[in-house]
């Protein structure tokens, strides 16, 4: 939105009556500079585009912010590969109890917004609260990546692709996404075919569609230790039948969007 050649040719697709249709996944906070945006985008933005593609249900309240009726509103921006994904959960299924690790994973950028310190933090208050036996699987690379120590249950693994990170979901556990900002996250979505248990900040914009608390994982104040904290102890708690049960719920919910609803959302007539 913010390169003027882009607009250009948007604006002059509308003005050739053609359907130009641009993507939203920024969530609505309603803060300040987003209010802002919101009178900048009645001005601009529907001038450019006659419809706009969201993620999820607060990037759908932003879109009705800048001015776009429902009747111009495509769903689901974005999908994970379930296929591939739900994989891991069909194989753990016939397993059974048995199949379930005891650990926790992250996948994402080694970065300071992901919120990572906090999860670091909150991993070693867990581990001292309660002298448990699980493990933390840190997968991927970036500028925190020389700070983090493979130790106290803690082991760090270097980025991977998505068949790479099928294989190694195959033991199971808990998925946690810590970001301070996150305005999805797909892999939000790819764990939760592969039929994990979720812990997700409260900043995590996936988790409007893939997270129910208390039913498929836990829910934590973005930047707090503590909850994060609390979420992991209540976790931890839980018996592998319990925890099993909360993933096939996890594998529920991520049908909730596809490939093909996503495609068929965008390939729909625009009116």
């Amino acid at each position: 939105w913010v390169d003027l050649d882009y607009l250009f040719v948007a604006r002059a697709g509308r003005k050739a009556g053609i359907p130009v249709v641009t993507a939203l996944d920024n969530r609505w906070t309603g803060r300040l500079l987003q209010q802002i945006k919101t009178v900048v985008g009645n001005c601009i933005v529907r001038r450019c585009f006659s419809h706009v593609q969201v993620a999820g249900q607060e990037q759908y309240q932003f879109a009705r912010k800048l001015g776009f009726t429902p009747n111009r509103i495509l769903k689901n921006l974005y999908s994970a590969d379930v296929g591939l994904f739900s994989e891991v959960f069909k194989g753990r299924a016939a397993l059974g109890d048995s199949s379930f690790s005891r650990r926790l994973i992250y996948v994402g950028r080694l970065h300071p917004n992901k919120g990572l310190d906090i999860l670091l933090e909150a991993w070693k208050i867990s581990r001292v609260s309660n002298g448990h036996e699980w493990s933390l699987d840190i997968i991927g690379n970036g500028p925190m990546e020389r700070s983090i120590k493979s130790d106290s249950g803690v082991e760090l693994f270097g980025f991977m692709e998505p068949e790479e990170i099928v294989v190694h979901a195959r033991g199971g556990g808990v998925f946690v996404l810590p970001s301070r900002r996150e305005p999805w996250g797909v892999v939000v979505h790819e764990f939760c075919a592969a039929g994990f248990p979720l812990i997700l900040s409260s900043n995590v914009g996936a988790a409007s569609e893939f997270l129910i608390p208390g039913y498929n994982g836990y829910s934590f104040k973005s930047g707090s230790t503590e909850s994060l904290s609390n979420c992991v102890q209540r976790m931890i708690k839980h018996s592998e039948k319990e925890l099993l049960k909360m993933g096939q719920r996890s594998s529920e919910l991520s049908r909730r969007i596809t490939p093909s609803i996503s495609a068929g959302s965008l390939l729909q007539p625009l009116g």
